[in-house]
């Protein structure tokens, strides 16, 4: 009877610890401080918010991380997106509380920040304020009313910032900057040589990469977010250069007596780039194989293309082209190489950029009299402005893909 009754506790004690399990799958905490978000003391109501916000910025951060490693293994992934999809799972039970504080605090202060995070954004450069500096703005490719708004300054420097590029896990952005060294021969009137920095995705921790008396600028980040590459002009060569995503390893890939224009751009599956070819015999849309450096002319003769858009899809670039001193966007089909006039406006359309999704393009344009990012789909319609403020040179961040819809949550869920 001694046993039997020892038995019966044991498997009561088991089934207990499994029926916990299921109700628990995330760690305590985040359960907990889902709870003391409806707390009496409010400051152990703001504590918690800030803790589980803490908490979610850790987890997306892991996925993007891991997601975009090169050596990542794919149950590693599985394992951080599982790990952040009961991390909101836990939030959705929360927002059904029968507490309204903790509905209304998930809904209206935690939910807008992870959204903010894992949204679709547009760095590009403004000139509003008298000097260059990066700003980032939410877009929500053709459709969402965050588009344009929040708009954050993200350099804060009195140097002259320009010419980003995203890494492909969208936390760093890679950028030009006068702001150090003697005058240049670009940016005589400001002073400063131009450098390749870095920043996080927020402006924090904004780094000197390059450190050379010549000017290296333009930088391109590789699909694999590995490899950084580069203009510049020093050791008297003109040349497209290459370096590690941490500034180390920098050398020349191909020396720019022909090849000198802006770009370069990376293929997706990282294999080939593109650029532009100012007048030469090789003047046009250039294709450099970046294994055996083959080159390929894609399309001839109107030099003053300027490449700037190359799709997951590898079927369509857009690049800007000067008609009668007025710059079009086009699209070529990259295998047939039929070209068209997408926009065919008589202000300056120039810079495009094709969205995570695909379908839309952004630009920047001074059609209304001042310059400033536009949208538009792959077919040069549904065109509307973001920022209109002296703002140019826009980059669309990498594709999110589930991560923003992951976090939408309404009052009615």
């Amino acid at each position: 009877m001694k046993y039997l009754i020892l038995s019966i506790g044991m498997l009561l004690g088991f089934i207990i610890l499994i029926l916990n399990g299921a109700e628990n799958q995330l760690p305590d905490h985040v359960n907990l401080f889902c709870r003391q978000l409806g707390a009496e003391d409010w400051r152990e109501r703001e504590s918690a918010q800030s803790k589980l916000i803490e908490s979610g910025r850790k987890l997306i951060a892991e996925y993007q991380q891991l997601k975009f490693s090169a050596n990542t293994t794919a149950p590693e992934i599985d394992n951080a997106k599982d790990k952040l999809t009961e991390f909101v799972q836990s939030l959705k039970a929360a927002a059904r509380s029968k507490d309204p504080e903790i509905r209304m605090r998930i809904i209206r202060k935690i939910i807008p920040v992870f959204r903010q995070l894992t949204a679709s954004k547009i760095a590009f450069c403004s000139n509003r304020d008298g000097n260059e500096e990066i700003y980032v703005m939410p877009a929500r490719a053709l459709g969402g009313d965050a588009d344009g708004q929040n708009q954050v300054n993200l350099t804060k420097h009195p140097g002259r910032d320009r010419y980003c590029s995203w890494s492909p896990d969208g936390t760093r952005i890679v950028f030009s900057s006068w702001r150090d060294g003697s005058p240049s021969r670009a940016n005589l009137a400001k002073g400063g040589n131009a450098n390749i920095y870095v920043m996080n995705s927020d402006g924090t921790n904004q780094t000197r990469l390059t450190k050379h008396p010549a000017e290296d600028w333009i930088p391109a980040w590789s699909p694999d977010g590995q490899k950084i590459l580069f203009q510049s002009h020093r050791d008297n060569k003109k040349g497209t250069y290459l370096m590690d995503g941490d500034g180390k390893n920098q050398k020349i890939l191909l020396e720019q007596e022909i090849f000198e224009g802006l770009g370069p751009l990376w293929k997706p599956d990282g294999q080939e780039i593109i650029f532009l070819s100012r007048p030469n015999d090789l003047s046009g849309v250039i294709i450099v194989n970046l294994f055996n450096t083959e080159i390929k002319r894609i399309s001839k003769d109107e030099w003053q293309k300027i490449a700037s858009g190359w799709p997951a899809d590898t079927k369509k670039l857009i690049f800007g082209v000067k008609e009668n001193n007025n710059y079009e966007i086009y699209i070529m089909d990259i295998f047939c190489q039929e070209e068209k006039n997408i926009t065919e406006n008589k202000g300056n359309d120039g810079w495009p950029m094709w969205g995570p999704d695909g379908k839309s393009i952004a630009f920047y344009s001074n059609r209304n009299g001042r310059w400033g990012i536009y949208v538009m789909d792959s077919q040069g319609g549904n065109i509307r402005g973001l920022s209109i403020k002296d703002d140019y040179d826009p980059a669309w961040s990498p594709a999110v893909g589930w991560l923003s819809e992951l976090f939408e949550i309404s009052e009615k869920d």
